[in-house]
């Protein structure tokens, strides 16, 4: 039996349960390393900074960026300590009747922070079909949820939505103009965080989060694994197997890699820097730690 790294749970704050997270849980992982997992469900990333800034919360899983903005407008000492995957599982949606890209053109453009996260993939996105941005109205409308009520009201031409939400997209007669995945294959998609004081208090917690959502990858990676990872996430979301195939689908579609190592990490985060700083002309440094990453080699 494992012996206990921590006798207190590591709250996790996350935008959406990745099926990767539901099978660490349902394999046992989190409890073969030592550790016990509260996850919590978060309306947004100023509610994941927040929440380690004053403690409430552990590791968040959310864009680097959101790290980076931390670092920089609030002097948080929050960084990024492991990289699932690149490839994110997003959508360019148009409101009905934008189907084209010229429809998008001087249209308003939705999105959390016009400076920060996703609204600079979504720049790149619009820049490379040929949409000035300079010419777009960008407004900031919430969550990907409140994104999706705009679009449909028709109160934005354009919004980035989780692919979570493929359904009620083409239920509302919405239109897919671009996936994130291909715009920027990258970008990482499950990228965990932490504060400086979380690491340097609960250093094996940090590692034995890490290890198991790097080993829950590796089984999840595995195709002789699917029945068994379809009912993992069955009954952690408390959905259907069918439901949960789907989300194991969309999920891997998305990706464009899994389990970088800390180089490739690296790498990828310094990419997230640099389009941050094309955007803002701000730069950041130690945004990410490859400690617990490297930790992992045999």
């Amino acid at each position: 039996m494992t012996t206990p790294v921590s006798n207190r749970p590591l709250r996790v704050g996350v935008f959406t349960t990745s099926s990767v997270l539901a099978a660490a849980e349902g394999l046992g992982l989190f409890a073969q390393n030592g550790i016990e997992v509260d996850v919590e469900e978060v309306k947004g990333s100023g509610q994941q900074m927040k929440g380690l800034r004053e403690g409430t919360l552990h590791v968040v899983h959310t864009s680097p960026d959101n790290v980076m903005k931390a670092r920089l407008d609030d002097g948080d000492d929050v960084f990024v300590f492991f990289v699932q995957d690149t490839g994110l599982p997003q959508l360019l949606v148009g409101r009905a009747g934008v189907d084209t890209w010229g429809k998008v053109q001087g249209g308003r453009i939705g999105v959390d922070d016009p400076k920060s996260g996703f609204a600079f993939v979504v720049y790149e996105m619009l820049k490379g079909n040929g949409v000035s941005v300079e010419g777009c109205d960008v407004v900031s409308v919430g969550t990907s949820r409140q994104r999706l009520d705009a679009l449909i009201a028709g109160d934005i031409e354009v919004g980035l939505l989780s692919a979570a939400m493929s359904a009620r997209i083409s239920e509302a007669g919405l239109t897919v103009l671009a996936g994130a995945a291909d715009a920027v294959p990258w970008y990482p998609g499950v990228a965990a965080a932490t504060s400086r004081a979380v690491a340097d208090s609960r250093p094996d917690d940090i590692g034995a989060y890490t290890r198991s959502l790097h080993d829950a990858m590796k089984w999840a990676s595995d195709s002789a694994n699917t029945e068994v990872f379809r009912a993992h996430v069955a009954d952690y979301l408390d959905i259907t197997s069918d439901e949960a195939a789907r989300i194991i689908d969309r999920e891997a579609r998305a990706r464009t890699s899994t389990l970088p190592d800390a180089v490739a990490s690296a790498e990828a985060v310094a990419k997230v820097a640099d389009m941050r700083a094309a955007h803002t002309g701000q730069t950041v440094e130690g945004a990410f730690d490859a400690r617990w990453v490297l930790a992992l080699a045999p």
